[in-house]
């Protein structure tokens, strides 16, 4: 998502929008002026700011955060996210049905710790008390 002008992000840190508890949507880059940059609490938000955001929450609606912070939605296919993707240090894994995480919730397995990531989430779009399957 893009930030416009009149968004209400900016001039606003990270920390203060609490947008993963209020939306459960997580921002995990931004690009600003044609760089990425990795995001703190402590990051200021501008306009034109594009946001790469992970859904944490499977019903958080998209058209109501693009209404209620006043951002440009852009497309996730084509050239220009495959190679995003790549620079952020976007994987997409497939869990075998004999790993030790099936079972497990995304808080039990902690694979964030283990591998130190900084976020990851299920492809399903589970939530945090889901179980993942086989």
């Amino acid at each position: 998502m893009r930030v416009r002008s009149g968004s209400s992000f900016v001039g606003k840190k990270l920390a203060e929008l609490l947008l993963r508890d209020v939306s459960g949507a997580s921002i995990v880059a931004i690009e600003r002026g044609g760089k990425l940059i990795q995001p703190s609490a402590s990051t200021e938000l501008q306009p034109r700011d594009t946001l790469f955001i992970d859904l944490l929450a499977g019903g958080t609606d998209v058209a109501a955060l693009k209404q209620q912070y006043d951002l440009d939605e852009l497309p996730l296919s084509g050239v220009y996210f495959a190679d995003k993707s790549q620079e952020i240090g976007m994987a997409e894994v497939i869990v075998p049905a004999t790993s030790g995480l099936i079972g497990k919730t995304l808080l039990e397995s902690d694979f964030r710790a283990l591998r130190r990531l900084r976020d990851w989430s299920a492809a399903r779009r589970n939530s945090a008390g889901a179980r993942l399957a086989p």
